[in-house]
């Protein structure tokens, strides 16, 4: 088995009868990942995921434990200059869009069939924009690398402190695929971001914003 890398099993039994093979009941899988050797801890992927989350085209699923997102999960896409943001909060569907073109940041609620206009002061004061923000890899000072546990996986953690801001980055690789990054601040507070499915091939149906919905902007 290669070193650093998940590995699934699982057991079938099985037995031959007049020439026919008869299957039984397989077990449950099991997943696991193999220890890292002394190279890959010396390996810096970081230096791979900092142009994909650069990247003018992105994609991903992220969880966080910011309280006023909860445990609900975001979309997140970004092609061309233009964001979409998708979310859940107090059972409605929210959908942010930014338009490069126009530069107007569109909040739609599904279960209302309703849109708002954000101002700029009211686009940039939402927690989501710091929280994209974390994720992205900037001011990189000297890196730590080393095994730990994050959600019950043994992983490869990249830690360093940012040159400008002084807080302190940990990035967590599950089988060398990116699955999360830790913010931890001066005043000890810690922002945890969970992450899935990053690709920077982004279709163009994230951008194309629902039509029939009523334009509540000035009425809220």
């Amino acid at each position: 088995l290669k070193s650093n890398a998940s590995y699934t099993f699982m057991v079938r039994a099985y037995k031959k009868s007049s020439g026919k093979t008869i299957w039984y009941t397989k077990s449950d899988s099991y997943t696991v990942v193999t220890n890292p050797s002394e190279s890959d801890l010396k390996a810096y992927r970081l230096e791979k995921y900092k142009p994909i989350l650069d990247s003018s085209e992105l994609y991903f699923v992220m969880r966080t434990n910011d309280p006023d997102l909860g445990d609900t999960p975001v979309e997140f896409a970004r092609k061309n200059g233009n964001f979409y943001i998708k979310t859940s909060m107090e059972g409605l569907t929210m959908r942010m869009y930014y338009v490069d073109k126009t530069g107007e940041t569109y909040m739609y609620v599904d279960e209302l069939r309703m849109y708002v206009v954000l101002s700029k002061e009211e686009a940039k004061d939402m927690d989501i924009n710091e929280l994209i923000k974390a994720l992205s890899i900037q001011n990189v000072g000297k890196i730590t690398v080393s095994q730990e546990k994050f959600d019950g996986k043994t992983v490869i953690a990249e830690s360093y402190t940012d040159t400008v801001t002084g807080h302190k980055m940990k990035f967590y690789f599950y089988s060398d695929v990116l699955i999360g990054c830790e913010t931890t601040y001066k005043d000890g507070s810690v922002d945890t971001i969970r992450v899935s499915g990053i690709t920077t091939t982004v279709s163009d149906k994230y951008f194309t914003r629902p039509k029939g919905y009523i334009n509540m902007s000035g009425l809220m």
